[in-house]
């Protein structure tokens, strides 16, 4: 403490523990509590100044190592932008030390976005960013880096305002600090430079690998926080934050941005995070773009043609997001150990690549450029990453099963879906997380339902060749556990392309996903239910209870009656012999070589083939049904003239 006295004018005090009063805690970390108190007869500011107490866990045997880390937080504290630190203090009851802060009275930047979101324009979100990377820049120069960056250790004051109860709105009053810089790990610890502390979804992948922090660290940090600020919800809050989730980080996994974050801010941020640990802009470099873009949008002056476009992209009405979000309960995000242990070399997402990471930083333009499309290789005519001919398929970024030979499954079935129509169908991957509710419905074969949150993606195509995507909605699914897939994942696609391939319209194959508990493959189908008893159908959509008789999903006459009359039929033959009759609706497509034979007064008649004949069942002694094997037959088509308008009573004859 005398040694602090002497280097710096600004003292830092030793104040009795009880000249700190009405303390209240408002913050527990992984490594100390957090409380507000009044520090009665400051000598630092005025009297009963109100400042923040942070009790190091553990201290009371406080190493060397840790008290050198708040000695370098001491000199880090004289610079402007961070919490002043004025003093130490101690607990009488626990021993340990509590360092004595400024307070920063409108809390961490998490619970800013949280509560108060809607009312965060662009301008003060590139405020928040453009002060943070000065902060950054500042400490960096001096050789010092954070190495626990994350929303919870930003927070934001009015200026020596800090005692004030006054309610004021989101504006650029609010000042931005850094907290806890450098103070990482346990307070008692000798040694914990070597092991990895902090939130998982902020640390770089290469330190999840067990490489040193560094500068670009942080780097990797700030990128994961522009995208919280994009979206205002915490990076991977749906995940579990465990080794599956570091894994998917190295490769290639990273956070969501909202719906309108301007393509420029979506690249800067994609650089902050590339796998590659040398590749990424320093702080000096992001406070010159950040400069640039705050003046533009916070200076009164007259605009190049290149800042006009700034401003048009962050000008831009930002589109209603939600920022409330179902926590997964293992997503923590305060400070912990971790220990990861085989995690793949850290890799980007082959998209993320193509669209924001193949021009350095310092060639970075504002003209309309939005990327290259993977495919054709011709650029992109917007915002999101759409290519006019390959449509929108390729919009892909920041996701990776983890293995690439499903990636370029997922990729090549939405590729080739460019010269379908409108309903096109295509693969996604699913995050096991956005699938929920889930129950076993057949033990025997694995056979799950769930609600997936997003839904399936749907769009609109124009005649022009852009597309609209479709708001999503909720759906209920069947989930396919493909058993030890986690081990056999080659012989396993053999099994999903077939799938992808031959599965009925009526029952669509929609994606994939893995169980986060077993590392297991998923197939995610349509889900049908019994039009009779509600119950659920299996995969070659038969309901268990009225035997096969319900594979009816999916199809219409276009006329209700028709309809009723051929269900009828199926239903009312569940109870008879082994080789119930029963009507079919079958599309006019399933007949070839149609032959006129004959005419009548009211009707024509055809011979022609049945492609798929007949469907035949032989019900089994427990009561259930195997389909056999059908063959294309030779049938008579009778047309009915004038049955456009087919009348109640000629049905009923």
């Amino acid at each position: 403490m005398q040694e602090m006295k002497m280097k710096d004018p600004i003292l830092l005090e030793w104040v009795p523990f009880g000249k700190l009063i009405d303390k209240t805690q408002i913050d527990t970390g992984g490594f100390s509590v957090v409380y507000n108190a009044i520090w009665y007869k400051s000598a630092v500011k005025r009297p009963n100044y109100k400042v923040a107490l942070k009790k190091l866990n553990g201290s009371e045997n406080m190493s060397t190592n840790y008290f050198n880390k708040i000695k370098t937080y001491w000199k880090l504290s004289s610079d402007p932008n961070f919490l002043k630190f004025y003093g130490m203090t101690r607990d009488p009851e626990t021993k340990e030390f509590m360092m004595i802060l400024q307070f920063a009275d409108k809390g961490n930047l998490r619970n800013t976005l949280s509560n108060n979101f809607d009312n965060i324009l662009w301008k003060y979100k590139i405020k928040y960013l453009h002060n943070l990377i000065h902060n950054l820049q500042n400490a960096h120069k001096k050789g010092h880096f954070h190495k626990n960056f994350h929303s919870g250790n930003i927070l934001l004051g009015t200026t020596d305002t800090c005692d004030t109860n006054t309610s004021v709105g989101i504006t650029d009053i609010y000042d931005t600090y850094i907290a806890d810089f450098g103070l990482i790990g346990p307070a008692n610890e000798q040694k914990s430079d070597d092991k990895i502390y902090g939130v998982l979804p902020y640390i770089a992948p290469e330190v999840l690998n067990g490489k040193s922090y560094t500068s670009s660290s942080d780097i990797y940090s700030f990128g994961v926080i522009m995208a919280e600020l994009s979206s205002g919800n915490p990076p991977f809050h749906d995940r579990n934050h465990d080794l599956d989730l570091a894994s998917n980080i190295c490769d290639g996994l990273r956070p969501e941005f909202g719906k309108g974050t301007p393509y420029i801010y979506k690249k800067l941020a994609h650089k902050c995070m590339n796998a590659n640990s040398n590749e990424r802009p320093t702080a000096e470099e992001l406070y010159r773009y950040l400069n640039l873009w705050n003046d533009v949008l916070h200076n009164d002056i007259i605009l190049s043609c290149k800042e006009e476009k700034i401003q048009n992209m962050f000008n831009k009405k930002i589109p209603n997001i939600s920022t409330t979000h179902e926590k997964n309960p293992d997503a923590t995000y305060i400070s912990r150990e971790f220990t990861f242990n085989n995690l793949p070399n850290p890799v980007n997402s082959p998209t993320i690549i193509s669209h924001y990471l193949k021009e350095n930083i310092n060639d970075m333009d504002y003209n309309t450029n939005y990327g290259v499309c993977i495919y054709c290789n011709e650029p992109y005519i917007n915002e999101e990453l759409w290519c006019e001919k390959c449509d929108l398929y390729p919009m892909l970024e920041g996701w990776t099963s983890g293995n690439r030979d499903i990636d370029k499954l997922i990729i090549d079935a939405i590729y080739n879906a460019i010269n379908k129509n409108e309903n096109s169908l295509f693969l996604e991957w699913v995050p096991f997380n956005r699938l929920t509710d889930i129950k076993q419905i057949d033990s025997s074969n694995d056979e799950y339902i769930a609600t997936w949150i997003d839904g399936h993606s749907s769009y609109k195509k124009y005649h022009d060749g852009n597309c609209e995507k479709l708001e999503p909605e909720s759906i209920e699914v069947a989930l396919t556990k493909l058993k030890g897939s986690q081990n056999m994942i080659a012989d396993y696609l053999k099994k999903i392309k077939v799938d992808w391939n031959h599965k009925p319209d009526s029952l669509r194959f929609y994606g994939i996903t893995r169980d986060l508990k077993t590392n297991e493959l998923m197939l995610i189908m349509a889900y049908k239910r019994c039009s009779y008893c509600n119950k659920s159908l299996n995969k070659e959509l038969w309901c268990k209870k009225c035997d096969p008789f319900c594979i009816l999903e999916g199809w219409t006459s276009g006329n209700h009656d028709i309809d009723r009359f051929i269900k009828d039929t199926i239903y009312n033959a569940r109870n008879k012999n082994k080789n119930p009759t029963f009507l079919e609706w079958v599309s006019f497509d399933r007949f070839t070589n149609m032959k006129q034979i004959g005419e009548g007064g009211f009707a024509k008649v055809y011979s022609a083939i049945w492609t798929d004949g007949k469907p035949s069942y032989k019900k089994q002694d427990d009561g259930s049904w195997e389909k056999l094997e059908s063959e294309p037959i030779k049938v008579a088509l009778k047309k009915l003239n004038e049955s456009q308008n087919m009348s109640a009573k000629y049905l009923n004859e």
